[in-house]
């Protein structure tokens, strides 16, 4: 009898310990975090516990979450923004935090920055006497991302040797003595580019021997005509250019470059040379003959009867409108517009206007006149006020608006801002797609919900109460059965 109170004792303690275990357990609460990504669109985050990635935003009070920051391809993490400081290592891609219980005021925030990773151009010259190139992994190249190491080579013409290179932005990137060398392309946005220039000087003359003479010769470089053959001077002796004897039809001699695109060292026509130290090729350089530019200004009757013809004046220069010619019956002529509808420039008739850029279309423009014979304000198909507008004003009917204003009637929207009647929001503004991160594929994104928190409380008071009720009547049963002992 003994023996089967204690079990029955043991057995009634097990199942008191069971109840009261199993809702503490149930009622384990999942808290929020909030990871974001600046800027939109750079790059993508995920968190993980253990290796199991999280469907979301979402841990256990004391767990360690693991959270991962993948730039785009032309991206470059940064850092970590952490509020309240909980990161392990805030400048790493991939760290970890440990979730705080649900007393904080408000949930974890970490923010994944990202910046663009850039290109630079890298534009290398040379004097004309040798060339110079940049590459990367040997591919020659004309721009580099940041951080890429390019390598610089200057190869001299015959009879040449390398000088230095010539930093022209003044940046101290690469050692200027040595003809072959490598610089790291600096961060930060530099519009201009990278700008080098290889040099060279004449190689000293060959151990035993010397050159004595140094022949200059002549390309004509794009001439109809005329031939000039090469000329012939001392060593180290000055000497002054023969006089140009190429022609072109259609452009004007302007002088000599030691390379055809002009690129190179320029020598006017006749130029005294103070010491000819090399043999060198001379192309010459070429200007288009300008003949006067005429414009052509056509008028058009725009639905009314007559005829006026086209008219000619020189680009750049003052005209005088024509006065008008043109009749339609019922309506009275207000002036001239670059399109028909009088939704482009508007001109008065017979008005001074400066010529430029384009020829001239001009379109009459009709206002009806009431039954009076008086005319009416002139308006456009959309019921809009046209005419009396001047040189460069704004399109009839409009105020005049600068350049890259708003249409007539809207606001002038800041660079960047979405359309009119658009929310300028990002649909996808966590970088997440499409991969179902978070709960509903969105994380949270409010501050800790205190409501929801006092709720839960409650939930774990309702089942608390039930559990120590059972104790109570557990405890009950154990002293009446020993209080029933005989």
């Amino acid at each position: 009898m003994k023996q089967s109170r204690k079990r029955l004792l043991a057995l009634v303690f097990a199942v008191c310990l069971a109840l009261t275990l199993t809702p503490t357990v149930a009622l384990a609460a999942l808290l929020p975090f909030n990871v974001d990504i600046s800027p939109p669109g750079s790059g993508t985050v995920s968190a993980d516990i253990d290796g199991a990635p999280l469907a979301s935003f979402e841990a256990e009070e004391d767990e360690t979450v693991t959270l991962t920051a993948m730039p785009d391809s032309d991206h470059r993490f940064v850092e970590w923004e952490d509020m309240g400081g909980l990161l392990d290592n805030a400048t790493a891609p991939v760290t970890a935090f440990t979730m705080p219980g649900p007393t904080v005021p408000s949930a974890p925030s970490f923010t994944a920055v990202f910046e663009p990773i850039l290109t630079h151009d890298i534009i290398v010259e040379d004097d004309g006497f040798g060339t110079g190139v940049a590459s990367v992994d040997g591919v020659v190249v004309t721009a580099a991302e940041e951080d890429e190491t390019v390598t610089l080579t200057a190869t001299p013409n015959p009879g040449y040797r390398f000088l230095l290179w010539e930093d022209l932005e003044q940046m101290g990137l690469v050692d200027p003595t040595n003809s072959v060398t490598t610089f790291t392309v600096p961060r930060g946005a530099r519009p201009s580019g990278i700008y080098l220039k290889a040099t060279f000087e004449p190689a000293p003359p060959p151990s035993g021997g010397q050159i004595e003479t140094v022949t200059i010769r002549f390309d004509g470089n794009g001439a109809t005509g005329g031939v000039m053959p090469p000329a012939e001077t001392d060593l180290y002796v000055s000497f002054t250019l023969p006089t140009n004897a190429f022609a072109r039809e259609g452009y004007d001699f302007i002088g000599w470059n030691t390379r055809h695109t002009g690129e190179g060292t320029f020598y006017p026509d006749r130029h005294f040379l103070s010491s000819a130290e090399y043999d060198m090729t001379l192309y010459a350089q070429w200007s288009p003959v300008r003949d006067e530019y005429l414009l052509t200004i056509r008028y058009h009757a725009n639905g009314g009867a007559g005829f006026m013809p086209d008219e000619s004046a020189a680009y750049g220069s003052l005209h005088t409108l024509s006065a008008n010619l043109f009749a339609l019956e019922g309506y009275a002529f207000v002036g001239w517009s670059t399109q028909p509808d009088g939704e482009g420039f508007a001109f008065a008739d017979q008005e001074e206007i400066y010529l430029s850029q384009q020829d001239l279309d001009l379109y009459a423009q009709w206002a009806p006149t009431s039954a009076r014979g008086q005319q009416e304000t002139p308006t456009d198909s959309a019921g809009r006020q046209t005419g009396g507008a001047g040189l460069g004003s704004a399109p009839a009917g409009q105020a005049g608006a600068g350049p890259g204003s708003a249409p007539a009637g809207q606001a002038d929207a800041a660079p960047g801002s979405a359309p009119a009647g658009q929310a300028g929001a990002d649909p996808d503004l966590y970088g997440l797609g499409d991969q179902g991160i978070g709960r509903g594929n969105l994380p949270p994104t409010g501050d800790f919900d205190a409501e929801a928190a006092v709720d839960a409380s409650v939930w774990v008071w309702v089942a608390v109460f039930p559990c120590l009720a059972i104790i109570a009547a557990c405890a009950g049963l154990v002293v009446g059965l020993r209080r029933g002992k005989p």
